[in-house]
């Protein structure tokens, strides 16, 4: 009687470790299924990262604000190339090439002239000038403490000067978007780095019915973007050019000519 029992009580032992490995197993294998349901796809932004300020793709550049006012011209330097003088022409030593007396003609309009900074290109010592008058746009000349000689100028918006040399601009499209160029210094001449576009990058809703086509010439019609459909401009290549490649709501994408003004609500 006794061995019945000790063979009953064996066979129990045996079959209730047999189900607690078993229980173990599943709940190691939901644990790791739960795990891997559990794993968080990398944190993306499309929206975000599209509009990382421009300032980000130039490392070591200080900011200087050279006027604040609703439509502020900013400069972005390296300190390690660049000297920053940031004076009005009128304040200058009368020794500087830059100076304009504050009694000639010339101060009503020149004397408010701003020499931002001083920097070498190419070895040549060249100067920044912030002309505000009769319109904003900054002026590149090549001096040499006693003469200047103009190289150049550039739309007066935000202006990076990274230690290449270049002169990065990032100035207003006709929908007062930021398109990005790039000059560079070549025979004693500031030139434009041509690129095959500019990147426009700006979402609109149409007020009328626009026709799409296939080329820049505006040839062979190849949709249709109804009124009040929306649409994004992607590239155009000339500042002043009503012609915008363009993407439909749907998705296809052509040449589109628009007038920036009407949509703007400033058209005389």
């Amino acid at each position: 009687m006794k061995i019945v029992l000790l063979l009953v009580l064996s066979f129990f032992l045996s079959f209730c470790s047999k189900q607690e490995t078993n229980t173990n197993a599943v709940n190691n294998q939901s644990a790791a299924a739960n795990q891997t349901i559990g794993v968080k796809a990398p944190n993306i932004n499309p929206e975000t990262d599209s509009k990382k300020n421009t300032s980000d793709s130039f490392q070591n550049l200080s900011k200087l604000e050279v006027e604040k006012d609703e439509n502020p011209v900013s400069v972005y330097y390296s300190p390690a190339k660049a000297s920053l003088v940031n004076q009005k022409a009128s304040q200058l030593n009368n020794s500087s090439p830059f100076y304009v007396s504050p009694q000639s003609e010339e101060a009503e309009c020149e004397g408010k002239d701003v020499l931002v900074l001083k920097t070498k290109v190419d070895s040549k010592d060249y100067a920044l000038v912030y002309a505000s008058c009769p319109e904003k746009q900054f002026l590149i000349y090549e001096e040499n403490g006693k003469e200047k000689k103009e190289v150049g100028n550039l739309p007066a918006e935000t202006l990076y000067l990274p230690e290449d040399g270049a002169f990065y601009v990032s100035a207003q499209s006709q929908f007062k978007q930021p398109v990005k160029m790039k000059y560079v210094i070549k025979n004693g001449q500031l030139s434009e780095v041509k690129q095959p576009y500019y990147f426009v990058g700006i979402n609109l809703t149409s007020n009328e019915e626009i026709a799409v086509y296939d080329s820049f010439e505006l040839k062979n019609k190849i949709a249709s973007i109804a009124k009040g459909k929306n649409m994004e401009l992607l590239l155009t290549n000339d500042l002043y050019s009503d012609k915008y490649l363009a993407k439909t709501e749907f998705g296809l994408v052509g040449w589109i000519q628009i007038n920036s003004c009407s949509y703007l609500n400033n058209c005389n």
